[in-house]
């Protein structure tokens, strides 16, 4: 092999080892927003369940309506 092609297949191979680096990095990134996006999606859930539970007991209340020539 010439010092050419050896230096350009270092070259590739340091390129290589970088991207497999980041690829790594990048997938624990997603895997923890996705842990995340799970804990927010089982509290909005737990959100939901208490407000139905409670919605029974509240009255809404019921505003005046107000004409438009009474303005």
């Amino acid at each position: 092999m010439t010092l050419l092609v050896s230096s350009r297949l270092v070259a590739l191979e340091m390129c290589i080892a970088h991207q497999v680096k980041t690829i790594a990095e990048m997938n624990d990134a997603i895997t923890a927003k996705w842990q995340t996006i799970d804990a927010l999606q089982r509290h909005v859930a737990e959100l939901r369940k208490g407000f139905r539970d409670i919605a029974p007991c509240a009255q809404p209340r019921s505003l005046p309506r107000r004409s438009i020539e009474g303005r």
